[in-house]
């Protein structure tokens, strides 16, 4: 009760995050993509069998497309699936739970490091709340909290961080133990703890430690343990052949990025301008190539168009229409916040701001938002510290200044909000719905009508693995589809991702439409309109939410 009565402006803040967080879940954003399925139906499948959808007894690493899901990613839904069944609420559930509980993670870490700066005392409770609201409220991190993005790994290292630094400053080996645990649990979650843990839990320690004016002996008696657990699950994670195909299908340095198409371009034109190998080789090899697109990658997430005005242009999936990242109004804040960062020797907030577009920068697929997430914890603190400093700058004016800046921001945020939940809200479920693969539960439910009507049904998947969704729609029984799934392995693509030829009666293939009008007891199900089909033979189609076709059922026998 104590705690309650002294931190209602935090509850506050949790409660409007969760709200944000939480608000029809189930129905927004209105599709439902192939990862949340795959999420689900495992962790369906999980409950019923123990075993994955590919037969495998609690698996380290799940198949699932091929690209070897970490675990964390598919076992946190188990207990909100067995509480809520196979239901895209409870799929989405965890995501909007740590996305939430990260609120609360971030303020505790804030107030454990700003005793190590030359912030006042009295300041350290409204930075640590500006920024938890800064979070809260941040379209960014909202965005990745409603679905399954791996953001989850990001509550993991804030909390471990907030853990490791209480735990060093009253020498609790156990905190610091469970510090590095929850350090090890976002690396079962998602791919960029990867990159970052390596270089933030020695910054982390290091920094800290000096702090404290110990020695490196005793740093090392306090975190032996939990070192050597972080290390062994990081190899594990890492090095895992399964593990590293989805690494490996999106890293810059594969044949897909173009990098090393470009480099091979530009050498044979160098070659045969002068003839030389060596003056070719000299200004034009792989590490000048790949250094400067990886840095050019690294910075495309610092742009201010990203951040302040368009937000993701790469993905469709990634980002609200005409919504940017971070509110417009913040960025002042962020200017000053990170001015007062160094005023004030509170380094570690913007060193995890440096940290975070690293793993991002090592793909090709830039600027990848979902890959920079971490950019959002740095980015409240930094616009928390900025928005204390202005109001500390104000409120020795007159009350007039006061007045009129208080208005003004509270007159633009609301607006920018009001707009933003306009877009996220409204807007969002016919902005490029295919992007979020929605037409799949439509599809399912009419097709499940239809089934036992027919002996076969053609599906085509151009538009994603319909074989997944119909898994998870179905609720189909995981111990029969593991019984005939290695009979329909198909092969894999370029980028890993492996193809289901069917199950069942149905069969699922890439090409536009495979219709045979001779065909008997069989339904077609094709993407569009479906080319140069006689629609007499046309049973239903199944459209996207802004009016436009995504499929049409086909019946060669049918007649209208």
């Amino acid at each position: 009760m104590k705690f309650l009565l002294k931190n209602k402006l935090l509850l506050l803040i949790l409660f409007l995050g969760l709200f944000l967080r939480f608000y029809n879940l189930s129905s927004v954003p209105q599709g439902f993509f192939s990862d949340e399925a795959a999420v689900g139906y495992n962790a369906y499948s999980i409950i019923k069998t123990g075993r994955d959808e590919f037969g495998k007894f609690m698996p380290l690493f799940f198949r699932s497309f091929g690209e070897g899901k970490l675990p964390l990613y598919v076992y946190q839904a188990v207990p909100f699936i067995f509480l809520l069944g196979p239901t895209k609420l409870a799929v989405r559930f965890p995501g909007a739970l740590f996305g939430s509980l990260t609120i609360l993670a971030l303020y505790w870490f804030l107030i454990e490091i700003l005793p190590f700066s030359k912030v006042s005392k009295k300041h350290y409770q409204p930075i640590a709340l500006a920024s938890a609201l800064s979070l809260a409220i941040m379209p960014w991190h909202i965005h990745f909290s409603r679905g399954v993005f791996g953001q989850e790994s990001i509550f993991w290292v804030i909390l471990g961080s907030a853990l490791i630094v209480n735990g060093l400053k009253r020498s609790n080996k156990l905190f610091t133990t469970l510090g590095f645990i929850s350090f090890s649990c976002s690396l079962l979650i998602y791919h960029s703890p990867k990159v970052i843990l390596p270089l933030w839990a020695p910054i982390l320690l290091l920094t800290i430690n000096s702090q404290l004016k110990k020695s490196l002996s005793w740093l090392t008696k306090q975190v032996a343990p939990g070192v050597l657990l972080l290390i062994a699950v990081w190899g594990i994670m890492t090095f895992n052949p399964l593990g590293m195909a989805r690494s490996k299908g999106v890293s810059v340095f594969s044949e897909q990025s173009g990098v090393s198409a470009k480099l091979f371009e530009i050498q044979s034109l160098q070659f045969n301008l002068n003839n030389s190998v060596l003056i070719s080789n000299l200004f034009n090899n792989k590490f000048e190539s790949f250094g400067r697109d990886i840095i050019g990658r690294y910075l495309s997430h610092f742009n201010p168009d990203l951040l302040f005005i368009s937000g993701d242009t790469i993905r469709p999936r990634y980002r609200v229409p005409n919504q940017p990242q971070v509110f417009i109004i913040f960025l002042p804040f962020l200017i000053l916040g990170t001015y007062l960062c160094f005023s004030k020797k509170l380094y570690l907030p913007f060193i995890f701001l440096l940290l975070a577009p690293l793993p991002a920068s090592m793909s090709f697929e830039t600027p990848s938002t979902v890959r920079a997430l971490f950019e959002t914890p740095a980015l409240a603190t930094l616009i928390g510290i900025g928005l204390i400093g202005a109001i500390n700058i104000i409120k020795s004016k007159s009350n007039l200044i006061k007045n009129s800046f208080i208005t003004i921001l509270f007159s633009i945020f609301i607006y920018q909000f009001a707009s933003y939940a306009n877009s996220y809200f409204i807007i969002n479920n016919i902005f490029k719905p295919y992007e979020w693969q929605y037409p799949y539960q439509p599809l399912a439910a009419v097709l499940k009508d239809l089934e036992p009507n027919y002996d076969r049904i053609i599906v085509n998947d151009s538009a994603g693995p319909p074989y997944i969704f119909l898994l998870f729609f179905y609720k189909y029984d995981p111990a029969k589809y593991q019984l005939e799934v290695n009979q329909h392995i198909g092969d894999s693509d370029i980028f890993g991702f492996i193809h289901i030829n069917g199950f069942s009666k149905y069969e699922f293939n890439k090409t536009d439409c495979t219709y045979d009008q001779y065909a008997k007891n069989t339904l077609f199900v094709c993407r569009g309109l479906g080319p140069e089909i006689d629609k007499s033979h046309l049973i239903q189609s199944i459209y996207y939410a802004d009016g436009k076709i995504a499929f049409s059922i086909f019946d060669p026998e049918h007649e209208n």
